[in-house]
């Protein structure tokens, strides 16, 4: 899959370029996750083995809607398949790898479709484990969406593109899993301070970046 390093990121995708620039600084990378994620889950986390990939997850024309970065970070406990595992429980100990894999959506809008273009990007992830490592398991993938809709919901779920009225017995045919957003538009004075100064400072800038365009220019 072509792949655009970073120092090559061609000058007709300003938004591509100031997201990847921004967040590929492992510190504003652990702020985010930190700020978006839930509790319970970042405890788990092992940040000081947070290492950025390379790879973008898409190519032609979706790159000038979108812009991805993934990172491997440990976790702890589980065993999970570590690469060190084996006899003693060194590697239970270690615990194992998921992949944090951000997607910003350059449109001032919230794509319904953004749960099933995630599907397709995980999976690609797991192509490629699948390509490297030759055996399970597969590593967890965590995702998060950052967006300036004009809405202040998204969808969070995959499960939710499928008909409310589904019978359970349909139901379990259906693969689901959550999605974490953050959506620009509704970060405002009563959120920034919530937030690591760093990051507020990045996500204001980008949200200011919007406001030229469109409707977004009146908010």
């Amino acid at each position: 899959m072509a792949s655009i390093p970073n120092d090559q990121t061609p000058d007709y995708m300003p938004h591509d370029r100031f997201f990847r620039s921004y967040f590929q600084r492992p510190d504003i990378l652990q702020s985010l996750a930190e700020f978006v994620l839930p509790s319970d889950l970042c405890a788990e986390l092992d940040f000081s083995r947070l290492n950025l990939d390379t790879d973008t997850h898409f190519e032609g024309e979706q790159s000038t809607r979108y812009s991805d970065l993934s990172a491997t970070v440990g976790y702890r406990g589980g065993g999970g398949g570590s690469a060190g595992s084996g006899a003693g429980g060194a590697g239970r100990d270690r615990g194992g790898e998921a992949k944090l894999y951000l997607l910003f959506e350059h449109k001032s809008w919230s794509d319904p479709w953004v749960t099933l273009q995630l599907l397709r990007y995980i999976t690609r992830i797991w192509s490629r484990h699948e390509r490297e490592k030759r055996r399970p398991p597969l590593p967890p993938v965590i995702p998060i969406v950052i967006y300036h809709g004009e809405s202040r919901r998204a969808r969070t779920d995959f499960g939710a593109l499928f008909d409310d009225d589904l019978p359970a017995s349909f139901r379990r045919y259906c693969p689901s899993f959550r999605v974490e957003t953050l959506n620009l538009t509704a970060f405002g004075s009563d959120v920034i301070p919530l937030a690591p100064p760093m990051l507020a400072a990045g996500l204001v800038a980008r949200r200011l970046a919007a406001r030229p365009c469109g409707r977004d220019f009146r908010r």
